[in-house]
């Protein structure tokens, strides 16, 4: 059967991995720089270290434009239906227009975040989506069957010193 608490539990600890990640990423190449940028402030002076940090920075980059512009082109192919393989019937599409179906009447708030999530879930979590739907789904429909505030109005409460007199 399907264990939905094991499943949030791998998504959290799956996005706790990767904001420590990146942030573990982030730190050391802070560090790093700080300590490359002292090297060579002590190796070549102060003028010159900062422009020779900022090209040693780009030097991936610089290599991926020189791949990029002597690297061979790939012939492409012609853009005709016969040449073109039909891709697959995608559900995500159909799960998305019902998710966005249902929170149509809604507010602008829920109708955004509802879309966000959605969204999400569909390019990280695609076997999710339907369950997904299904869970907006309903609670559009719980929504719409609850009374409003303004469609049973509440009594005036007296106050104890009135009904005294």
């Amino acid at each position: 059967m399907f264990n939905f608490s094991e499943k949030i539990s791998e998504l959290k600890s799956s996005i706790l991995y990767i904001v420590f990640l990146a942030g573990s990423l982030l730190i050391g190449l802070t560090w790093l720089s700080i300590g490359l940028y002292n090297a060579l402030k002590l190796w070549i002076g102060t003028p010159w270290s900062s422009f020779v940090l900022a090209l040693i920075m780009l030097v991936p980059v610089i290599i991926h434009l020189l791949i990029k512009a002597f690297s061979p082109d790939r012939p492409t192919k012609a853009n005709t239906l016969s040449s073109q393989a039909r891709p697959a019937a995608d559900p995500s599409g159909a799960l998305l227009s019902q998710i966005m179906g249902a929170v149509a009447g809604q507010s602008t708030l829920i109708v955004t975040v509802v879309t966000l999530l959605a969204s999400f879930i569909a390019v990280r979590f695609p076997s999710f989506l339907g369950m997904f739907a299904q869970v907006v789904t309903a609670f559009v429909d719980d929504m719409k069957l609850r009374p409003t505030a303004t469609a049973t109005p509440r009594k005036p409460r007296r106050k104890a010193a009135e009904t005294e007199e």
